[in-house]
């Protein structure tokens, strides 16, 4: 081993000495945090899913693309689970079946159906409500989220970044909506809906804080029956050539004995998505009635 000699003082010495032993600590200390760094960058999981499990390939996505509304069918079934007939396909608690018994009596054509409705207060009808209405519809994806905007301007996100439900949720018209794929579906869960979204199409039925409804989107290639749209936006009867088949799932104990479910089919439409409603949630003139000035009610 050789020997430093140094022409100085012994107190020169000594601090060089000291700070000799200093450095080499301090280098030693880095190199092994880069070590430390470098095992954890091989071997820790990553917090999110790799970036291309969070969306479907490109083909599917594409068979997504463009407007959609429902079809002829949906639109009558929406209108007779919520509002004529017995709803005997509805599993109903007796709570539950007395008050949709009671707003079937009541004639259509009367104010009384709708004066409630979330739509003439410009309010979202919400989960489920929402894909209950004859409006069109359009998905935006991005890598974890998939967004889908209303006609009515309600924009709905849905995540599929690989998070879990909050403990606490904050209620909201839509909900808080997670989806994962599994092939070519797209499957969602949504939970924290708020109590003045609407169940069906309209009337009294509305979530509680057990609602949790699942859905499961399917883009299919083909026709289906005919197109149900305004005929101000567009008026066809004949076949299409891909529609979006959605199968929805409500579970509420208070509500429900049992899941109520339904399906719901879509038709892919040549029109742009038009979302200039001048109508806006908490709307306090409606119409040609008078201002109301009863504070709205808390969710």
């Amino acid at each position: 081993m050789s020997t430093l000699t140094f022409q100085s003082t012994q107190s020169t010495q000594s601090t060089f000495h000291v700070t000799l032993t200093a450095r080499w600590f301090f280098v030693s200390a880095l190199a092994a945090i880069l070590m430390i760094q470098t095992a954890c960058a091989t071997s820790a999981p990553s917090v999110l899913p790799p970036t291309n499990s969070l969306l479907p390939p490109s083909d599917i996505l594409q068979q997504w693309d463009g407007t959609w509304t429902m079809n002829e069918a949906t639109s009558l079934a929406s209108y007779l689970d919520c509002c004529e007939g017995p709803g005997e396909n509805i599993p109903l608690t007796p709570r539950a079946r007395k008050l949709r018994e009671d707003y079937a009596a009541i004639s259509f054509e009367s104010s009384e159906m709708n004066k409630d409705a979330n739509l003439t207060h410009c309010m979202s009808p919400g989960i489920p409500g929402m894909f209950r209405h004859p409006m069109f519809f359009a998905f935006t994806w991005a890598p974890g989220r998939v967004q889908i905007t209303y006609q009515s301007g309600s924009i709905r996100q849905i995540w599929t970044d690989g998070r879990s439900f909050s403990e606490r949720l904050v209620p909201k018209a839509m909900g808080t909506s997670i989806g994962h794929w599994e092939g070519s579906t797209l499957v969602v869960e949504t939970r924290g809906i708020s109590r003045r979204s609407e169940i069906m199409l309209m009337g009294p039925l509305r979530p509680s804080p057990q609602t949790k409804v699942t859905e499961r989107l399917t883009v299919h290639e083909g026709s289906i029956e005919t197109v149900s749209a305004p005929d101000y936006v567009y008026n066809s009867t004949g076949p299409v050539k891909k529609y979006l088949h959605l199968h929805t799932a409500v579970e509420d104990p208070e509500m429900f004995f049992e899941p109520f479910t339904y399906d719901s089919y879509f038709v892919n439409v040549p029109v742009s998505l038009n979302t200039g409603f001048g109508c806006k949630a908490n709307n306090r003139s409606v119409g040609d009635s008078p201002v109301d000035l009863t504070p709205p009610e808390d969710d």
